[in-house]
């Protein structure tokens, strides 16, 4: 696993999908810092031409741009393209970064959060539940065997 970070644009809630077109042009816009490679089947990929094969990279995927655990200088770079894209920076955890160090809770992820802190709390819930039902065998596992105890030790 690792921890991605997305670039992506919402209008009111809605996503709408990053173009190839409009991503190499702001790619073309940002003084070679990033290029962009086309890989077979067509993914796309951006990456860091002066780091070469040991450049981060990111993937368009379904609209969307995405990056494997960037560190801040990649994000950093995430952060200047997802401006010229009029979009923006956000984390598994459904925080959207201001900078590689500030994020907020973006208002169209606000319902996507609350969604996730519900689950959690129902998660939370089922462990707990699962917890008191192994003991309780436990326990009723030990009564069964002390009761059996006794009828071998009066036999």
């Amino acid at each position: 696993m690792g921890y991605h970070v997305t670039i992506l644009r919402t209008i009111d809630g809605q996503l709408h999908p990053l173009s190839r077109e409009e991503i190499h042009a702001a790619v073309a816009g940002m003084d070679g810092k990033l290029a962009a490679e086309h890989q077979e089947g067509g993914e796309l990929r951006l990456y860091r031409p002066l780091q070469g094969r040991a450049s981060e990279i990111m993937i368009l995927q379904d609209g969307e741009l995405w990056a494997k655990n960037p560190g801040k200088a990649f994000l950093a770079l995430m952060l200047e393209l997802a401006n010229k894209l009029e979009a923006r920076v956000r984390g598994d955890e459904l925080e959207t970064y201001r900078t590689p160090d500030l994020t907020y809770a973006h208002p169209d992820d606000l319902p996507l959060i609350e969604a996730a802190r519900v689950e959690s709390r129902q998660q939370v819930r089922r462990v707990q539940r699962q917890g008191w039902i192994v003991r309780l065998a436990a326990l009723g596992a030990v009564l069964l065997l002390a009761y059996l105890w006794r009828l071998y030790q009066s036999a």
